[in-house]
């Protein structure tokens, strides 16, 4: 099952005032989504393991939460990496034993959402806008503390936003394990052709009793894609938001 890659790109000054684009990947993403590809796919026909796309991504994080990253930032590196890792028969060993324990788990704890997530977000086929991870967080006026156990909403065109799966929870109902950290990934819409330019404004609404009405605008400016992606893009970080005590 292929996916595109998590790269990271950084602009730098060289010494002739020219802007060069570095490119940082953890190259360990690579193997261990390749590792789960293979147990995948060479038991997908007994029922040992859930092989579903999702399951596949949640036991590859499993296993990337719990190594150390290898980042590469050149081909060469990249080269080097990946024929010093493939000496390393132990890494490779305990990476394979990781990926067959996070598959049990996976398995073992079924989400809602394994069976009828569709592989892309939505059924546009064409040029659209893919918008990023929406994050922020959410603050105590008074005490400035951060919320936890509130509604918080995101509005797309005075409407409840579509979200791009239902994994993605809006109304969102931000946890006391993080508080005050709320998520949205809207759902890409279409677009006339690609590389269009399109500004996009949202409101974040929280109508909690025991709060101030709190309505937050912001926007932000969307590169037409030429097809819907499960590619990760950088987050749109909104900066602290205070809501006022009744």
């Amino acid at each position: 099952m292929r996916r595109s890659r998590r790269i990271r790109t950084y602009s730098r000054s060289t010494n002739s005032g020219r802007v060069r684009q570095v490119e940082i990947h953890n190259l360990l993403e690579d193997e261990v989504i390749r590792l789960i590809d293979e147990i995948c796919d060479s038991t997908s026909a007994s029922s040992e393991y859930c092989t579903q796309p999702e399951c596949r991504l949640d036991a590859a994080c499993y296993v990337l939460n719990r190594i150390a990253p290898r980042y590469v930032t050149s081909v060469r590196g990249h080269a080097h990496m990946e024929s010093e890792f493939g000496d390393n028969s132990q890494d490779a060993a305990d990476i394979a034993a990781l990926a067959h324990e996070a598959l049990r788990r996976v398995t073992a704890f079924r989400r809602d959402y394994y069976d009828d997530v569709p592989e892309t977000p939505t059924s546009i086929d064409g040029p659209c806008y893919v918008f990023p991870t929406i994050k922020g967080r959410l603050i105590n006026g008074a005490t400035f503390e951060p919320l936890a156990e509130v509604e918080v909403e995101l509005l797309f065109e005075g409407r409840t936003a579509e979200m791009v799966d239902n994994r993605w929870q809006n109304p969102y109902t931000v946890s006391n394990h993080t508080p005050g950290t709320f998520l949205f990934r809207p759902a890409p819409v279409p677009a006339g052709s690609t590389g269009e330019k399109k500004a996009f404004e949202f409101c974040l609404r929280v109508e909690e009793p025991k709060f101030e009405p709190f309505h937050r605008y912001f926007s932000f400016e969307l590169d037409a894609s030429p097809r819907p992606s499960n590619s990760i893009l950088s987050d749109f970080n909104l900066m602290d938001l205070f809501v006022v005590p009744s």
